[in-house]
Protein backbone atom coordinates (compact mmCIF):
# COMPACT_ATOMS: atom_id res chain seq x y z
CA UNK A 1 0.00 0.00 0.00
CA UNK A 2 1.27 3.50 -0.80
CA UNK A 3 1.58 6.01 2.00
CA UNK A 4 1.07 9.17 -0.04
CA UNK A 5 0.50 12.31 1.93
CA UNK A 6 -1.18 15.49 0.80
CA UNK A 7 0.57 18.77 1.46
CA UNK A 8 -1.71 21.78 1.36
CA UNK A 9 1.30 24.08 1.31
CA UNK A 10 2.71 22.36 -1.78
CA UNK A 11 -0.68 22.43 -3.47
CA UNK A 12 -1.10 26.17 -2.84
CA UNK A 13 2.46 26.83 -3.94
CA UNK A 14 1.91 24.90 -7.17
CA UNK A 15 -1.37 26.73 -7.85
CA UNK A 16 0.15 30.16 -7.17
CA UNK A 17 3.20 29.46 -9.34
CA UNK A 18 0.98 28.21 -12.16
CA UNK A 19 -1.19 31.33 -11.89
CA UNK A 20 1.87 33.61 -12.01
CA UNK A 21 3.19 31.76 -15.06
CA UNK A 22 -0.12 32.25 -16.91
CA UNK A 23 -1.24 35.67 -15.63
CA UNK A 24 -0.88 37.37 -19.03
CA UNK A 25 -3.10 34.80 -20.71
CA UNK A 26 -5.67 34.91 -17.92
CA UNK A 27 -5.87 38.71 -17.92
CA UNK A 28 -6.27 38.86 -21.69
CA UNK A 29 -8.94 36.18 -21.48
CA UNK A 30 -10.80 38.28 -18.90
CA UNK A 31 -10.45 41.52 -20.90
CA UNK A 32 -11.72 40.17 -24.23
CA UNK A 33 -15.44 40.21 -23.25
CA UNK A 34 -15.11 43.77 -21.93
CA UNK A 35 -13.46 44.92 -25.16
CA UNK A 36 -16.12 43.27 -27.30
CA UNK A 37 -18.87 44.82 -25.20
CA UNK A 38 -17.24 48.26 -25.38
CA UNK A 39 -16.89 48.14 -29.16
CA UNK A 40 -20.42 46.86 -29.71
CA UNK A 41 -21.86 49.54 -27.42
CA UNK A 42 -19.97 52.28 -29.28
CA UNK A 43 -21.22 50.92 -32.62
CA UNK A 44 -24.75 50.69 -31.30
CA UNK A 45 -24.59 54.29 -30.02
CA UNK A 46 -23.22 55.60 -33.31
CA UNK A 47 -25.93 53.81 -35.29
CA UNK A 48 -28.80 54.81 -33.03
CA UNK A 49 -30.49 56.66 -35.92
CA UNK A 50 -30.56 53.47 -37.97
CA UNK A 51 -32.79 51.34 -35.76
CA UNK A 52 -32.35 48.10 -37.72
CA UNK A 53 -28.53 48.24 -37.63
CA UNK A 54 -28.60 49.20 -33.96
CA UNK A 55 -30.83 46.22 -33.22
CA UNK A 56 -28.59 43.83 -35.20
CA UNK A 57 -25.47 44.98 -33.37
CA UNK A 58 -27.31 44.78 -30.04
CA UNK A 59 -28.36 41.21 -30.75
CA UNK A 60 -24.88 40.34 -32.02
CA UNK A 61 -23.33 41.51 -28.78
CA UNK A 62 -25.31 38.86 -26.91
CA UNK A 63 -23.58 36.14 -28.89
Amino acid sequence: MNNKSFSGEKALSFGWNTFKANIGFLLSLALIPFAISFVSNRLQDSLSEVAVMSMIIGLGSWL
